[in-house]
């Protein structure tokens, strides 16, 4: 533009006058041959400074490139401290329950607090007697009850009892109450009901898929924020804080679990020998065909043609259970430290 003014201003042959005014300004005079140069060096310096046409492209201002670039490079809100030795950077979660990680997060791990664990619940009981040992007190009586009880049958055994009665006299065994029984056991049976652990809290870590320190400050890696968890580090074991990671939290991945119940045992059984006494004409078979079948009970009975006798026992009684209370407990184990932000 001011070319062509001062070319204009030569082919008119204006004055020295106009042409002075032409390249005058508020601050003197200007030397023409400055007016050259300076419209060079607009031409050379491209659109102004505070434009914002090709802002991010390639025709940006070199200041503007400049100041994206330190914005990149400025730590973010997901960048850290990169944790110590032995430290692992993570997002954890706390809640009532494990959750999933973010879909750009692997590795999650579950650790837990607050563990809850009920006692056993324990019983004790016991079968029925074995092994008792039973006797059976008999006499003979002639047309009459006998006041004796002299013979003496064990458990299973086959004795003779030749009354030497006349035949036509009626023949009489009189027996003793049943005895109580001596010795024997009885089989406990207990019963042990473990309820299940629970914990009041859960913690899940998850891991970044890839660990940079793009976009971070000396000393910073990258762990980008998600929605519900916190930004931390962690190891296994119980330990201090790092320095950068205040926010303490000691959760654990398993439990030592010795809960049960005290030995059930118990007593010596307290019986009572009842069963029957098989009579046999014994001059012919022995015990091998009872004749007549008499129940062990105080008092007589009449028997008709009696030489012998079995006594089949049948004792009856219970043995007394141990009371029974839990024992032991559950610890949690495997400690975790979680720091947090």
């Amino acid at each position: 533009m001011k070319h062509s003014i001062l070319a204009l201003v030569l082919l008119c042959g204006c004055g020295p006058a106009f042409a002075e005014e032409l390249f005058t300004n508020s601050d003197g005079p200007v030397d023409p041959r400055r007016a050259d140069a300076d419209l060079d060096a607009e031409q050379d310096a491209g659109p102004d400074k505070d434009s914002t046409v090709g802002w991010g492209g390639d025709g940006a201002p070199e200041a503007a490139r400049e100041a994206a670039s330190r914005e990149a490079d400025a730590p973010a809100p997901w960048c850290i401290a990169e944790p110590p030795a032995g430290w692992r950077p993570v997002l954890a979660y706390r809640g009532a329950s494990a959750v999933s990680c973010p879909a750009d997060f692997t590795g999650a791990e579950s650790s837990y607090n607050g563990l809850a664990a009920p006692a056993a619940v324990c019983g004790c009981t016991c079968g029925p007697p074995t092994g008792v040992t039973c006797t059976a007190r008999i006499g003979r009586g002639c047309g009459t009850c006998p006041s004796a009880r002299d013979l003496t049958f064990a458990d299973q055994a086959c004795g003779g009892f030749f009354s030497g009665c006349n035949p036509s006299a009626t023949l009489y065994i009189g027996l003793d109450a049943p005895s109580a029984g001596t010795g024997g056991s009885c089989a406990p049976a207990p019963s042990v009901s473990v309820p299940a652990i629970g914990w009041n809290e859960a913690v899940t870590t998850c891991s970044p898929v890839m660990l940079t320190g793009e976009g971070c400050g000396p000393g910073q890696v990258r762990l980008p924020e998600r929605a519900g968890f916190r930004q931390c580090v962690t190891r296994d074991g119980d330990f201090s804080c790092p320095g950068a990671f205040p926010d303490r939290v000691l959760r654990f991945r398993g439990v030592v679990d010795t809960r049960g119940c005290s030995a059930c045992t118990c007593s010596a059984p307290t019986s009572t020998c009842g069963g029957v006494m098989h009579v046999s004409n014994g001059m012919v078979d022995g015990c091998a065909a009872p004749q007549a079948v008499v129940p062990i009970a105080q008092g007589c009975q009449i028997i008709a043609n009696g030489g012998a006798a079995r006594y089949l026992a049948a004792p009856t009684g219970a043995c007394t259970p141990a009371a029974v209370t839990p024992t032991g407990n559950a610890m949690p184990n495997q400690p975790v430290t979680v720091c947090c932000l």
